[in-house]
């Protein structure tokens, strides 16, 4: 085979104790020399400090080749001689990387084999095995592989474990494909995200496994660190992957730029503690990322919160346009989607959706006016229903269900919604919460206005279907084909209400 260099042949060695950063990093230089080709790394365990991939060069690894992070700092370039690469002082986690790629053109990391960032040897209680180990350290490698502005990169069929830090980072990069890799790292490794999208465009991510002690799959736009040159993430599609994470399956969001035109589909989200995040301000670090036409399509999730979207931190850009198709979801505590009164979301789509609620229990002492950030700060109010859905415009549920199973209780609501302009629900079918007090309701509006139900069902037991109050002046509620058959009372409003066609039972209307 032309243009292909063993590792081997430049004095690469799997004996034990070898260091092998010079002999890699030599067979990487002659292959770019040579105008591109592949470098071949053989089965074997090869330990290695940073290695720096360069235009047109492939790196192959064989089944049962390991590239093995050294376990010494002095093997890992630092301070490394371009801005975009930054250390983290509050967490511990330098500017070094495993592999690094900058400014590079048609480069790729491909094979069965495996890379191992060897995270137990900067984190000492990854080495003892326990949650319960001591969480300090005092150094520790950055993104384990960092592409940065490159174009035209293929990370494919590679196992990619162990990272100290991110696993796989791309930013700034254009045609980006991931494809059949495997990431795997200890549920308790601090940042230890899978993949990291920043400021890309056109990026695919197909058929991947990625189980993750932090985000497993995150598109961000920080564009900060881009200075004069920054680009917004963009035409990403991600799809056929399965996630766990023991934080955020999916999360979009982080900085300060803008993230548009994305598409998830055919995902399983398994045992992980937020399904789906989306969030523009983070912090109050940043101004918040710019987020629209973002969709999620065929998407199963079992996860603590399933759903979780916000405008953030007193966020002040847009949120707009994003579409949840196709979801199967189980969780424990509230899924959320909210804005502020000043900064509302908006344009938000839930078509054929069930969400099933089971165990867990809410707060007795909820305030209907919570502020829904950050996420953990929901988790831990315990608030009393399957879905809330806050200071929203342009709002469509439509064939959806929400199912209770195995309550703790006490719950309140199936679906809350407070501050929201133009609420649509078609076809929504739904219950109160068997275990709840005397408020309960299946649909809870607080100064909601335009508010549409048409062809909803009320699920067996239900008390009260549809609660209005607080209702701003000039709202109003419309009932359309609605069947209340088992719901004690149909609705209770303080607007005014015009129906046509809708089901009772046993005259019981209002309630």
């Amino acid at each position: 085979m032309k243009n292909v260099f063993d590792i081997r042949e430049y004095g690469a060695s799997s004996e034990p104790g070898a260091i092998n950063t010079r002999a890699i990093q030599s067979a990487i230089d002659a292959c770019h020399a040579a105008g591109g080709g592949v470098v071949y790394c053989p089965p074997g365990t090869f330990v290695t400090g940073t290695l720096w991939l360069k235009s047109h060069v492939t790196l192959y690894l064989e089944a049962g080749c390991v590239l093995l992070g050294s376990p010494r700092r002095a093997d890992y370039e630092e301070n490394l001689p371009f801005p975009e690469s930054v250390a983290f002082a509050s967490e511990k986690v330098s500017d070094a990387h495993l592999i690094v790629a900058y400014q590079a053109e048609q480069v790729a990391i491909t094979g069965r084999g495996r890379i191992d960032g060897n995270s137990a040897a900067f984190l000492p209680f990854l080495a003892q095995g326990t949650n319960g180990g001591a969480r300090s350290w005092e150094w520790r490698p950055g993104q384990m592989l960092f592409f940065c502005r490159c174009r035209g990169v293929r990370v494919e069929g590679v196992e990619l474990v162990n990272s100290p830090y991110w696993t796989l980072f791309f930013h700034g990069c254009e045609q980006v494909t991931a494809r059949g890799i495997v990431i795997a790292n200890p549920d308790d490794t601090p940042n230890g995200d899978g993949i990291d999208i920043d400021c890309c465009r056109d990026v695919t991510v197909d058929s991947c496994q990625i189980r993750s002690g932090d985000d497993s799959i995150t598109l961000r736009g920080n564009a900060k660190p881009l200075g004069d040159r920054p680009m917004p993430c963009e035409n990403v599609t991600v799809t056929n992957c399965t996630l766990h994470s023991a934080c955020n399956a999916i999360r979009v969001g982080v900085g300060s730029g803008l993230v548009r035109n994305c598409v998830f589909s055919n995902l399983v989200i398994h045992d992980s503690n937020v399904g789906i995040n989306v969030i523009s301000r983070y912090s109050s670090a940043s101004e918040g990322v710019e987020i629209r036409r973002v969709r999620f399509d065929n998407v199963v999730i079992d996860a603590r919160m399933p759903l979780y979207v916000s405008a953030g931190v007193e966020g002040q850009v847009p949120v707009a346009d994003l579409a949840f198709t196709g979801i199967t979801a189980r969780g424990t505590t509230i899924s959320y989607i909210g804005g502020t009164q000043n900064n509302p979301v908006s344009g938000i789509t839930l078509r054929d959706v069930e969400l099933t609620l089971r165990g867990g229990a809410g707060n007795q002492s909820f305030n209907p006016e919570f502020v829904g950030c950050p996420s953990w700060t929901l988790r831990s109010q315990g608030v009393p229903c399957a879905l809330a859905i806050t200071e929203a415009e342009e709002v469509l549920l439509q064939n959806v269900r929400i199912r209770w199973e195995e309550l703790d209780g006490p719950w309140e609501y199936g679906l809350f919604a407070r501050g929201v302009r133009d609420l649509a629900l078609s076809h929504v079918d739904l219950s109160s919460p068997p275990v709840a007090g005397e408020g309960a309701a299946a649909i809870h509006c607080v100064r909601c206005s335009e508010v549409l139900l048409r062809g909803c069902r009320a699920g067996k037991g239900t008390r009260r279907f549809l609660s209005v109050a607080k209702s701003p002046e000039g709202a109003g509620v419309r009932l359309l084909g609605n069947d209340f058959a088992n719901a004690e009372a149909a609705f209770a409003s303080d607007a005014p209400v015009l129906e046509a066609g809708n089901l009772y039972s046993g005259g019981a209307r209002l309630g």
